[in-house]
Formats: C-alpha cells, sequence, structure tokens
C-alpha cells in the first residue's frame, strides 16, 4: 500500500450514503470510524471521510489504490472480525441505496505527488455523472438527472 502524498498512477474513490435511525447519530459515527480503521488495515484502503447531506442523510467518500482492490473488499462485503461494531453500524442504518452499492465511483487518472498537507488539483476520469473542473476547484453534475442525492 503507497503513502498519502507519493506518486501514484490511479487512485479510486467510491461514495456511498446512509440515513440514520433517530438518536443513533454518535452510535453510527463511532462504528462508521472504526469499520475504516479495519477496512484500512484488512483491505488496503486510504480510508474515508464521513459528510452530512443536506437532507440528513450521510455520506462517504472511501479512497481505495485502484479499482480491483475495491472491487475486492466489497466483493468480500468488507467484512471485519468486530462483530461489535459491525452490528451497531447495522443496527443505526435506516435506509441505504439497493444493494449497498456507491452512488457513484470516480477513477483518478492524474496525480502529481503533491506533498502530503498541500492542496492538489486533481482532474478525474469519470464514471458517474460528476465532473471535476480544476479551475473552479470543485465538481459539479453534468445534468441535475445525473446524481440522486
Amino acid at each position: 500500500m503507497m503513502a498519502h502524498g507519493t506518486l501514484e498512477d490511479i487512485m479510486f474513490v467510491a461514495v456511498y450514503w446512509w440515513r440514520v435511525h433517530p438518536g443513533k447519530d454518535d452510535q453510527f459515527r463511532a462504528a462508521w470510524r472504526r469499520g475504516t480503521e479495519l477496512i484500512k488495515q484488512i483491505y488496503g484502503s486510504y480510508g474515508s471521510r464521513l459528510h452530512r447531506d443536506a437532507d440528513g442523510r450521510f455520506v462517504g467518500y472511501a479512497e481505495w489504490p485502484d479499482e480491483a482492490t475495491w472491487r475486492a473488499a466489497f466483493d468480500r462485503k468488507m467484512v471485519y472480525d468486530e462483530p461489535a461494531t459491525r452490528a451497531a453500524f447495522v443496527d443505526a442504518i435506516a435506509e441505504t441505496p439497493a444493494g449497498n452499492d456507491p452512488i457513484f465511483t470516480i477513477v483518478d487518472q492524474r496525480r502529481t505527488g503533491t506533498p502530503a498537507g498541500q492542496e492538489q488539483v486533481t482532474e478525474f476520469g469519470c464514471l458517474c455523472g460528476v465532473q471535476w473542473d480544476p479551475d473552479r476547484r470543485r465538481s459539479r453534475p453534468r445534468r441535475k438527472t445525473d446524481i440522486s442525492m
């Protein structure tokens, strides 16, 4: 597994969402955080970030060295040997997309090897309807119907 801030040819990103039962936000966050640590150790992900959408859903952005590494972990359902953590995660969830599939994925085909801690502008090869605009430094939907959030 390569460290952040090194030269890489490709990075794969998967974005997920979850709606959580009322009163279970802290439980979900704690289980998500621990699960992410375990997935990094077991499957080789680079980690992930958790955000909150305007409608209250949690949105997770997971970084992987490549699509094959992510696919191998996804096909194994990212199982880890901490039943209590997994049970807390599942118990907190009220809704996910069908099949718990990511809402979209991105292949980053140009990494510049920017030292860790410095901003990195990257162009994404899109698989999902989100296009990176390096001049505006933010992603934007190609069409409103491409992304359902």
